[in-house]
């Protein structure tokens, strides 16, 4: 994207006379960017936004009950019913924007809350060291952990 101040530039020398091929080369920008911008007058282009999808919480928090908590039957009845084309990703992420989704904090094991000793990311990419002091040598291996069925 050219800068406004650039684009300045182009339109400035345009109308000093200069050649496009030359403004060109002294920007070091495309000849067709330079036409581009001279036929814009120097002026930044009006860009406009579509309105982001919005889903009506209520409705969210109805399907969300009605469905059980099932994201994808929730995205199935929107998409139907309810008439919003959304991408499923979209959808899971408003779903955690309102706070809906699964807590896993309450959930039971020794990597509830866990944090790398250096990373602090959570337990998907808890580092060796730290994965040998929760769970001892004998169950850690080159690709993860051990079950403690296996051993």
């Amino acid at each position: 994207m050219i800068t406004a101040d650039k684009r300045r530039a182009v339109y400035l020398l345009y109308q000093e006379g200069t050649g496009v091929r030359q403004i060109a080369r002294q920007l070091n920008a495309s000849i067709n960017t330079v036409r581009t911008i001279i036929g814009q007058k120097g002026q930044m282009p009006e860009t406009v936004r579509k309105d982001q999808i919005g889903v009506d919480p209520d409705l969210l928090i109805r399907l969300y009950n009605d469905c059980q908590g099932k994201i994808q039957r929730i995205h199935e009845k929107l998409t139907e019913e309810q008439g919003l084309c959304m991408a499923y990703p979209t959808l899971t992420k408003i779903i955690r924007e309102q706070g809906l989704g699964k807590d896993i904090s309450g959930y039971p094991g020794p990597w509830n809350g866990l944090r790398c000793c250096k990373c602090a990311t959570g337990i998907t990419r808890l580092c060796r060291r730290r994965l040998t002091e929760i769970f001892g040598p004998d169950r850690l291996t080159r690709k993860g952990i051990y079950p403690m069925k296996w051993i």
